[in-house]
Parts: C-alpha cells; structure tokens; sequence
C-alpha cells in the first residue's frame, strides 16, 4: 500500500502536468509526490478498509448464504469502489494540507461522482478498478493447489502491471469529473 500510494500520487501529478501542457522534470514529480504521498496513503487506507468491510457484498471470495443477492449488491459495491477510487487522485492533486486532502479527496470524489452526467463515467471507472479484483480470482482459482504463496503471486504481480495504468485513467476521469462540475456551475 505504501508504494502503491506512492505510485498513485506520482501518475496523477504526472497526468495532470501533462494535461495542462506543463513539462515537469522527473526531480520536480518526485519532489511533489513525495510531499502528497502521506495524504493520499491515508485516503488509500480508509478506501482499503471499505474494500474489506464490503468485500462479501462484491462477488470476489466466497459466496455467500443467498448467492442471488449478489446481482443487487455486487454492482453497487463496484460503483462505490469505482467512486472512493477517484479520491486517490483527487488527494494527490489537493493544493490543502495533507488531513484536509484526504476528507476532501473522499468527499469531491464521491459528490463529483453522483452527478448525472458522471455516472455512466463512474460505470467505466468502476469496471477498470474491479479488472484486478477479478484477474486475481481468476489466478487463485488457477493456481490453487499448484503454487506456494498463494495469495502472493496472484495479486501483488498483478498489482504492480496494473496500479500505474488505472491510476492515471482514474486521475483523468477525477480531472474530467472536475471540470463538467466547474463548467456545469458557469453555465
């Protein structure tokens, strides 16, 4: 989680220096992601911990009693993954001070997503933050009885081909989001 926040805050300084038509030495990022990098591992915890408190809802794991709930409850649990994932970036891009990045990453992330025009956004957001939940029960399910360490090589693999890509596309839908708000309050 630590170098996976770190690796978070640096793409979405990275995406957003690019998306302004700012080139930013690599020392300048690092610098600047080092700063941000607290807030936005604090803001990663609480979303882990929401992963795991809801986790049985997702369809990921063990089935539950009643399997069929599954179809209600899963597709929300993905959209509320989807949106809390959004803070990540929004908390790396925070001009505020680390404790009000991370209350403020989490709560534009989710008011931003719960505008109309975002929610179809949100669905595509939310289907890229679940591809590795469900590459990683595709290889435990593979790999099960054959493979020492388990639950090593299915996720944290994964975790490293995958964390850069999604983070910058969650960094541009945040950015995205952002600006139809913004634009949305002109008009």
């Amino acid at each position: 989680m630590f170098v996976d926040s770190y690796v978070v805050t640096a793409v979405a300084l990275g995406v957003a220096s690019r998306l302004s038509g700012e080139t930013v030495s690599t020392r300048r990022l690092a610098g600047a992601a080092t700063e941000r990098w607290l807030a936005v591992l604090a803001v990663a915890m609480l979303v882990q911990i929401v992963i795991d408190t809801t986790g049985p809802l997702s369809g990921f794991g063990p089935l539950p009693d009643h399997p069929a709930l599954l179809f209600l409850t899963a597709p929300v649990t993905w959209l509320v993954w989807g949106m809390l994932s959004l803070a990540l970036p929004i908390a790396a891009l925070s001009s505020e001070r680390a404790l009000v990045a991370v209350m403020l990453g989490i709560t534009r992330a989710v008011t931003l997503s719960l505008r109309g025009p975002n929610l179809l956004r949100l669905c595509l957001v939310a289907f890229v933050t679940i591809v590795p939940f469900m590459l990683q029960e595709i290889a435990l399910s593979l790999m099960r009885g054959h493979v020492a360490r388990l639950i090593f090589w299915s996720s944290v693999p994964l975790d490293a081909l995958t964390v850069g890509a999604i983070a910058a596309l969650q960094t541009a839908f945040a950015i995205d989001f952002a600006r139809r708000a913004a634009d949305q309050r002109s008009a």
